[in-house]
C-alpha cells in the first residue's frame, strides 16, 4: 500500500503544479482577495451585471461607459457577471483593444440631443459595444457544429470567444492572476509556468467574480426540474470555486448521487486532477495538482457562465448533454482524500441572476444590481393592492425576497433558493422602482436592506447593505430629447406616455427590451442601447454618487 502511495505520488508530481487552496473551517466566511492591496484600497461596494445574451452585454457595455465618463470606477472594489453580463465583466477586465483609453474601449456616451441616424451606423475599431454588430453568434456556431474537426463541446466556448472576445485583445489560451505580486508567487512556486502564460487584469480594474452554474455530476439519466441542487461557481483570476462547502444529493430519474462541492482552489489549476491530499482541517495550504484539461483563462470564465442550454440539456437529454456541454472534471478541496468526478457547468442565471448573493456574503455595504432583464416592469404593479406576477417584473427580483413565480419549477432555470431578504421588504422595494421609472429617468432605486439566513449560500441573517436596483426599460425623459426621426424609432405608436409599452415594429422592435435570443445586432440597435444605459448613469448621478462614493 505505501508503495502505491509512492508511485501515485510520483505520478501527479510530474506534470503538477503547486497551487494554493482555501476553504472556511467555520461560519464566518474568508475571502483570499482581502490580503491584495489592489482590493482592500478600493472602497467597499461592487456591480453586478445579470444575463441576458448580447442584450445585457451591450447594455453593461453603455452602463460601464456612464460610470466611467462620470469617474465612478475607481470607487468600485468588486465587479460581477453572469452569462451576458460576464462578457461584459470580462472584456472590461481583460480587454486591451482600447489600447489602454476605457472611452475607446467602451465608446463615449453621446447626448440625446446629439444623436442621428448617421451618427449610429458605425462603431469604432476596438469599441467593445461593436462585437454582436461585427460577428453574427448564431451564423458561426452553426458553421462549428458542422465542421468534423470542431469539438461539439468546444463551439459555445470557441464562438463566444470570437466573437466577444478575440477582437478585443482579450487572452484565450492563458492562466489568470489576480496581480502582479500574485503571477510572481505563482511563477516561483511552478518553474514549468512562464510569464508569458500569465494573464492580468487591466490596471485599476474592480475585482472580478464570474458566476458559472455547476449542474450536477455527469449521468446517464436525466436531472428532473423538481429535483435539482445547481450551486454557483464563483470564478475570479485568484481562485475558482465554491465559499460553503457541503455535501449535495443530486436526484436523477433512475439514482441519487452524493457530492461534496465547496472549497477555492487557485484558478491556475481548474479542471486539474484531484490533489492526493485536500485541505482537512487545514484553512489554507499549497497542494500539488495535475495540469490541468484546459488552461482556465478569461475567455473560459465567460463562456462556461453564458451556456444558456445547459439547465435544458440536463433536463431532457443525457446524450445531448454529453454532446454540447462543458463537462470538466471537479473536486472539493475542503475533503481529506479529494475525488474528482467530471460535472456539467452551465449558464450562472440558471441559478442566479444577477449575482447578488456573492457580494452580500462578503459583506458588501453598497451594491449596483443591473438587471437587464428581457421583460419590462409594469408601470402601473401596486405591491399592496395584489400579488406580483411575471408580467410585472422578471421572476429574479421578487425570488431575493423569497417571492417564487416559477412554481412549478420549468425547465430553463431554478432560482427558488435565492432568498436574500425579507419578503415584507419587497413592496417598498418594487413601488420605489415604479416610481422612478415612471419619472422618465429610468428604473433606478436605491434601498437599505437587511438580509435574512440563507444556508445554501452561506449567507447570515442581519447584513445590512444599501441595494441599488436598476432595470432595463424605457426613459421617456432621454426618448424626448431624441431628434423627432429617431423618436419614431423608439417611441410606440399606441400608449407611449406607458414606460412598459416598447416599440412593436421596425429595427428598434422592442427596444431596449431585445429579445434574448436576438445575438446579431445592427450599429443603430447597438449605439442606441448603450447610450440610452450610459445616459440612464447620468440622469441618475444623485443617487449613484452616494452608492459609488471614494473611500471616507
Amino acid at each position: 500500500m505505501r508503495l502505491l502511495v509512492v508511485l501515485l505520488s510520483l505520478a501527479v508530481a510530474q506534470g503538477s503544479y503547486k497551487l494554493q487552496a482555501w476553504h472556511n473551517l467555520n461560519s464566518t466566511l474568508v475571502w483570499p482577495e482581502l490580503s491584495l492591496p489592489e482590493v482592500t484600497s478600493k472602497p467597499n461596494t461592487g456591480i453586478s451585471f445579470s444575463g441576458g445574451g448580447a442584450r445585457s452585454f451591450t447594455v453593461s457595455v453603455g452602463t460601464l461607459a456612464g460610470l466611467h465618463q462620470q469617474g465612478l470606477m475607481s470607487n468600485v472594489r468588486y465587479i460581477a457577471g453572469i452569462s451576458g453580463g460576464s462578457w461584459a465583466t470580462v472584456g472590461y477586465t481583460y480587454g486591451t483593444s482600447g489600447n489602454g483609453n476605457d472611452t475607446t474601449l467602451l465608446g463615449a456616451v453621446m447626448a440625446p440631443e446629439m444623436i442621428t441616424k448617421d451618427n449610429q451606423q458605425t462603431i469604432a475599431k476596438g469599441c467593445l459595444r461593436g462585437a454582436a454588430v461585427n460577428k453574427n453568434f448564431n451564423e458561426i456556431s452553426i458553421g462549428k457544429l458542422l465542421n468534423p474537426e470542431e469539438r461539439n463541446d468546444r463551439v459555445w466556448h470557441d464562438t463566444v470567444t470570437e466573437v466577444f472576445f478575440t477582437p478585443y485583445g482579450v487572452k484565450d489560451i492563458a492562466y489568470m492572476a489576480a496581480s502582479p505580486d500574485h503571477r510572481t508567487d505563482i511563477l516561483a512556486r511552478n518553474p514549468t509556468i512562464s510569464i508569458d502564460d500569465i494573464v492580468l487584469p487591466n490596471p485599476g480594474r474592480p475585482f472580478p467574480i464570474v458566476g458559472i452554474s455547476l449542474l450536477a455530476p455527469k449521468h446517464s439519466s436525466k436531472v428532473p426540474a423538481s429535483n435539482r441542487s445547481y450551486t454557483v461557481l464563483e470564478a475570479t483570476p485568484l481562485y475558482t470555486g465554491e465559499p460553503v462547502t457541503q455535501s449535495i444529493s443530486y436526484g436523477f430519474n433512475d439514482t441519487t448521487i452524493v457530492a461534496t462541492v465547496g472549497g477555492m482552489l487557485e484558478s491556475v489549476g481548474f479542471t486539474s486532477n484531484a490533489s492526493l491530499e485536500g485541505l482537512g482541517s487545514s484553512s489554507q495550504r499549497l497542494l500539488n495538482v495535475s495540469q490541468p484539461e484546459v488552461m482556465f483563462s478569461p475567455t473560459w470564465m465567460g463562456s462556461l457562465s453564458s451556456f444558456a442550454p445547459g439547465a435544458v440539456l440536463s433536463s431532457i437529454s443525457p446524450r445531448v448533454t454529453e454532446d454540447l456541454s462543458p463537462i470538466f472534471k471537479y473536486w472539493s478541496p475542503s475533503t481529506r482524500n479529494p475525488v474528482a468526478s467530471p460535472f456539467v457547468f452551465a449558464d450562472g442565471g440558471d441559478t442566479q441572476n444577477p449575482n447578488l448573493l456573492s457580494l452580500l456574503v462578503r459583506d458588501v455595504k453598497e451594491i449596483v444590481l443591473f438587471c437587464n432583464f428581457n421583460q419590462p416592469l409594469n408601470s402601473t404593479f401596486d405591491p399592496d393592492a395584489r400579488n406580483v406576477t411575471k408580467t410585472d417584473m422578471d421572476e429574479d427580483i421578487p425570488a431575493m425576497f423569497g417571492i417564487n413565480l416559477d412554481l412549478p419549477r420549468n425547465i430553463f432555470w431554478d432560482v427558488h433558493r435565492n432568498q436574500a431578504f425579507a419578503s415584507k421588504d419587497f413592496p417598498a422595494v418594487a413601488k420605489a422602482l415604479v416610481a422612478a421609472q415612471n419619472s422618465g429617468k429610468g428604473a433606478v432605486a436605491r434601498v437599505a436592506l437587511e438580509t435574512v439566513a440563507n444556508s445554501w449560500y452561506g449567507l447570515k441573517a442581519g447584513i445590512k447593505a444599501n441595494v441599488t436596483f436598476v432595470l432595463l426599460g424605457r426613459a421617456p425623459a432621454w426618448e424626448a430629447k431624441l431628434p423627432k426621426d429617431l423618436q419614431s424609432l423608439v417611441v410606440p405608436d399606441k400608449d407611449a406616455s406607458n414606460p412598459t409599452v416598447t416599440i412593436d415594429h421596425g429595427e428598434l422592435k422592442g427596444f431596449p427590451n431585445f429579445d434574448t435570443l436576438k445575438l446579431h445586432y445592427t450599429p443603430l440597435q447597438a449605439n442606441m442601447l448603450a447610450n440610452l444605459c450610459g445616459w440612464i448613469i447620468q440622469a441618475n448621478m444623485d443617487i449613484f454618487k452616494h452608492a459609488l462614493a471614494p473611500a471616507s
